[in-house]
């Protein structure tokens, strides 16, 4: 339903995919949306450029990690 929220945690140092359905324009969303501050995991309100520069940080991490040859771990 609508009002289901759950979290996800990865435990292990390896990239693992997830996907996610949302119904609707996910760009311009008809009833505001919230996301979970990954650091105090409080509810605030969903802001596109903070999702930008988390996957941003997300990426250049994951780069990082390949070119130590940390995906081998």
């Amino acid at each position: 339903g609508p009002d289901i929220i759950h979290s996800v945690a990865n435990p292990i140092r390896k990239l693992t995919p997830a996907l996610h359905v949302y119904g609707g324009d996910f760009f311009n969303p008809p009833i505001p949306r919230s996301q979970w501050n990954h650091e105090t995991l409080e509810e605030e309100p969903w802001d596109m450029n903070n999702t930008h520069s988390v996957f941003r940080q997300a990426d250049t991490r994951f780069k990082a990690g390949l070119a130590v040859g940390a995906e081998d771990e």
